[in-house]
């Protein structure tokens, strides 16, 4: 038989995968927005904008660009993280499948009892029946969507308040969208104000990090909780990366309906703990 901690380990390093490659789709889909921007700017460059009727239509048609992008975003995004989630839980149910048929249990009964998984896992983190809060993932898209639209309207009409260009305030956008550059830092309100751009792809990136790692841990207990050779669960931080609350978890035990949810872009792992005399417990399973 594996030992406890490689049982799961497909499930870790799929995890992980996962988790750089989100990332980096993350990334593309903003940093295709800050190209989009940048092909408006040089349009824009190209145009007499010295009446001020046409001055403001532009500006209008800028912002009507970036609040349709935004949404278009959003929803990648929300897609991303969804499929990530299902695959993470099916990976989770398959290393389940193989540790157990590797001790003798039949596949097709293992897999006709673990099949449900992923749908209800993926759907009570979806729905947030998890969080018990009133949170889901489509509100909290539509949030972070607000949010980032309001961002905009601030920069547009405090370049507008500037006097500022069109080209020069699409400029100033790409920068502000394009998540491998430096945020602008003269940025102000209508107001006068300055404007502190937040990294505009950070709650996405965020939000993908933790349910992808919420899906894992709750596929790991869905999965092993009735399983009677599995006594509890042990508690394994993810070295450099863990946070004083997990330093203080790891190796720790846990019973198999009372394990700590991990906080928000945690990346620990869990270990079955096996009962003591696993073994004749399992011949007498598969008598």
């Amino acid at each position: 038989m594996s030992t406890e901690s490689s049982i799961f380990q497909d499930a870790v390093k799929t995890r992980d995968t996962i988790t750089l490659q989100q990332r980096r789709d993350i990334k593309r889909l903003y940093a295709d927005w800050a190209d989009e921007i940048a092909d408006r700017a040089r349009h824009y460059h190209n145009l007499s904008t010295s009446s001020a009727v046409l001055s403001e239509r532009l500006f209008r048609d800028l912002e009507s660009m970036l609040i349709e992008a935004s949404e278009r975003v959003s929803n990648n995004v929300e897609g991303i993280i969804t499929i990530n989630m299902r695959t993470m839980s099916e990976t989770v149910v398959s290393s389940n499948t193989k540790w157990l048929t590797s001790l003798g249990f039949d596949t097709v009964v293992i897999h006709a009892s673990m099949s449900l998984i992923p749908n209800a896992v993926v759907q009570r983190l979806v729905t947030g029946q998890l969080y018990e809060s009133g949170w889901s993932l489509s509100k909290s898209i539509w949030t972070d969507n607000q949010a980032t639209q309001k961002q905009i309207y601030e920069i547009v009409a405090g370049g507008m308040a500037q006097n500022k260009s069109i080209y020069e305030m699409s400029k100033d956008l790409e920068r502000w969208v394009n998540p491998d550059k430096m945020r602008p830092w003269n940025l102000r309100n209508a107001a006068g104000r300055k404007i502190y751009p937040r990294e505009v792809d950070y709650n996405s990136q965020r939000l993908a990090r933790t349910l992808v790692q919420h899906s894992y841990q709750q596929s790991f207990v869905e999965a092993t909780k009735d399983n009677d050779l599995v006594e509890c669960y042990r508690w394994e931080s993810n070295g450099s990366r863990a946070c004083p609350i997990c330093i203080d978890r790891d190796g720790k035990h846990f019973p198999k309906d009372d394990l700590p949810l991990d906080h928000p872009n945690g990346m620990c792992v869990w270990v079955p703990v096996l009962v003591k005399d696993w073994k004749q417990r399992l011949a007498e399973m598969l008598a």
